[in-house]
């Protein structure tokens, strides 16, 4: 099973629905998905998970305080093949646990999945900490702006000061809601924003998410997405960032 955090320490930039449209994409192939939803935004767990009353009686808080994933794995509303551990509001109250207790609890899952996701909340404290020691990669997304970048490097300092140089080889940054500048004029602020961070940063995956509406509808409105003129852009980029991760070149009908 390979774990893959989407993790960002600001909010707004696509770590929830980047990792609902990856994790959809993968089922939608065939593969067996866990989600887990560690922001107590809740954001993904209710999207997968159409009764409330769900999300309370099972959580990742209480898996993490009882030391059982498998009891509050829940199935989703999507694909038999994709199942949450939904998130809870009590994720506050476990700020004393250890870094490490996600990493020692994810064999008991061992076999049952191809894929774990994680989606965590746009902070950094010992929650994102227990998700990131438990990482085989560690996606940020990024919007090209300043602010994002900001954040980029000090999401950067923050790994080799807390988890160590080593955990840089499993982060990347996905440059989320693009849109493709109109010329390559070097004054064009898309392409100044584009060099900053590509002269920062090496490890920016070669895909473009794109800035569209059609995101907001696939949230919202359960929208799936195919091969259709209109869609085709998005379902290309999501395709893109699954074989990058995954190294599997992998061809649903929709997600």
């Amino acid at each position: 099973m390979k774990t893959i955090v989407f993790s960002s320490i600001k909010g707004g930039t696509g770590k929830s629905s980047n990792s609902i449209m990856f994790s959809n994409f993968l089922g939608q192939a065939g593969k067996r998905v866990l989600v887990i939803d560690m922001d107590i935004q809740n954001s993904t767990s209710f999207y997968y998970v159409n009764d409330p009353e769900e999300v309370e009686a099972y959580s990742i808080a209480d898996a993490i305080h009882q030391g059982n994933l498998k009891s509050n794995i829940v199935k989703t509303a999507e694909l038999d093949n994709i199942h949450i551990i939904p998130s809870s509001f009590n994720l506050v109250n476990l700020r004393s646990v250890s870094h490490m207790t996600l990493k020692r609890l994810l064999p008991q899952i061992k076999g049952e999945y191809d894929y774990c996701i994680i989606d965590v909340a746009p902070t950094w404290d010992n929650i994102v900490l227990n998700a990131l020691y438990a990482a085989d990669a560690i996606i940020t997304p990024v919007i090209l702006a300043q602010w994002d970048w900001k954040g980029a490097c000090f999401f950067r300092d923050q790994i080799i000061q807390d988890l160590g140089e080593e955990y840089l080889a499993k982060w990347s940054l996905l440059i989320n809601k693009f849109r493709k500048p109109r010329s390559a004029n070097p004054e064009n602020l898309t392409n100044q924003l584009l060099g900053l961070f590509n002269e920062t940063f090496d490890n920016i995956i070669p895909v473009h998410i794109p800035n569209t509406t059609l995101v907001n509808q696939y949230l919202d409105f359960e929208e799936f997405v195919n091969c259709s003129s209109k869609k085709i852009k998005l379902y290309e980029a999501v395709q893109e960032l699954t074989h990058v991760l995954t190294g599997e070149r992998l061809c649903p009908e929709v997600f």
